[in-house]
């Protein structure tokens, strides 16, 4: 009798491992699908209006050392899913003027100065969207002025902008409160570690972001939302960079030359600025 209940207990244990590894491989080869998924930039929808417009930068990294760098794969799915412009360049150097000039489209600063220093009466995307948003990953408080050793106020370009200065406080906020909502136009910038870093650092953190904040929701699975992926400036001669636009239902390449006023240009046209 005891070596008969020693057998029915064993088949049980036996039988319920199995059962539990049967339960958890879908679960197992859920999350390794979702970990290889390709961007949802293919479709054959139909085209709707653009009602949000994301931006999110980079820093200081030269094209020939994103494309095809085996440790960035998220972000070269991306290139090779939805739309890559091939020539694409900064407008000068160090950063802050690039990030000026883009949300601008005019140079009026031109060295990394402190926004404790320098800021700009000009108008910007900022100003002329209905709705906006500058989330900064490292930032402690909204309009930080001050910079920490994972937040650059330079990379911020809100801060800078006098005519926003009554709604800095509101609007310019630490990406983990990101929230795409009906906001009309948002700026993205990580932390200035990850930042500097796309292979495997970036890389890592956009093959999260992406898909948790931007693809899940209806606003882009609809085709309402254009996200531009590039970096500020490369340091390399000509600076080259990357940019790469993701949407549903746009795919290839852009190969005519293109700059970061460029990208100001098109965000007033797709959003009727």
């Amino acid at each position: 009798m005891r070596i008969l209940a020693s057998v029915v207990t064993a088949s049980l244990l036996l039988a319920v491992a199995v059962s539990g590894r049967a339960h958890a491989a879908p679960t197992v080869a859920r999350a390794a699908a979702a970990s290889t998924a390709k961007p949802g930039c293919r479709s054959t929808k139909a085209r709707v209006p653009v009602k949000h417009v994301i931006w999110i930068w980079f820093e200081n990294t030269d094209y020939r050392n994103v494309i095809g760098n085996a440790g960035a794969p998220y972000t070269n799915r991306l290139a090779r899913g939805c739309r890559l412009a091939t020539n694409y360049h900064g407008l000068t150097h160090p950063s802050l003027p690039n990030y000026i000039g883009a949300t601008s489209g005019q140079m009026t600063l031109t060295s990394d100065c402190p926004p404790t220093k320098c800021r700009t009466k000009t108008a910007s995307l900022f100003s002329r969207a209905a709705s906006w948003r500058d989330y900064q990953g490292g930032m402690t408080h909204p309009c930080q002025s001050g910079g920490t050793s994972s937040y650059e106020p330079q990379h911020n370009p809100a801060v800078y902008y006098t005519r926003l200065s009554r709604t800095c406080r509101t609007h310019d906020l630490p990406l983990s409160q990101f929230r795409l909502g009906r906001v009309q136009f948002l700026f993205v910038a990580p932390d200035s570690v990850t930042q500097d870093a796309i292979a495997p650092r970036g890389d890592t953190w956009l093959a999260h972001w992406l898909p948790t904040h931007v693809f899940s929701t209806k606003a882009y699975r609809n085709g309402s939302t254009v996200v531009f992926l590039t970096w500020d400036e490369s340091y390399a001669a000509g600076n080259h960079i990357v940019l790469i636009r993701i949407r549903r239902g746009s795919h290839g390449r852009i190969t005519k030359r293109l700059d970061h006023h460029w990208l100001y240009e098109k965000t007033i046209s797709m959003l009727h600025l």
